[in-house]
């Protein structure tokens, strides 16, 4: 599994955190690889937003919903969210995933009714690249390329033929 670190401005660069992972980096045109995004919220933030990885050449969609917990890193509480993603390349060669990108405002100050002051808080995933081949010369038939693929039949004739007599 691969990780993509973190890169953006703040005042205190441990209050966000944002990492992905991608399940592979290499494949083929039209077989889905799955990328995962993880949030670390360790401040008091306004309008956050979670903008997803994208691409030329790539088809994104949100898999599912988020998933929300808690984490206590050096000592600091954060909320962490996880969110999964499934990248879909349509073209073949070397394509550029472009990290999912995290922006907020940071609020610093009175935590009740007093003044406070918001701080732009933005963070981005570590793009990536992807190396896809184009379907095989010649290939002929259904094209569904996937890294694991698993087929099941069951026969149960007795219920069969109890429904025809």
């Amino acid at each position: 599994m691969l990780d993509a670190g973190e890169k953006g401005n703040a005042l205190d660069d441990s209050a966000v955190k944002v990492t992905a992972s991608l399940d592979r980096n290499d494949g083929y045109i039209g077989e889905t690889f799955n990328y995962r995004v993880r949030l670390m919220i360790g401040t008091q933030l306004d309008s956050p937003t979670l903008k997803a990885p994208s691409g030329e050449g790539l088809d994104v969609k949100q898999v599912g919903e988020d998933v929300q917990a808690e984490a206590v890193l050096n000592g600091r509480r954060y909320i962490v969210i996880s969110r999964l993603y499934q990248i879909t390349p349509t073209k073949a060669g070397e394509l550029t995933l472009n990290g999912a990108v995290f922006s907020g405002t940071e609020v610093k100050g009175s935590s009740g009714w007093g003044p406070s002051l918001g701080v732009p808080v933005s963070r981005e995933a570590e793009n990536v690249t992807l190396n896809i081949k184009d379907k095989p010369a010649g290939y002929q038939g259904l094209w569904l390329p996937t890294p694991k693929l698993e087929l099941a039949q069951s026969w149960q004739p007795d219920a069969f033929l109890s429904r025809l007599t």
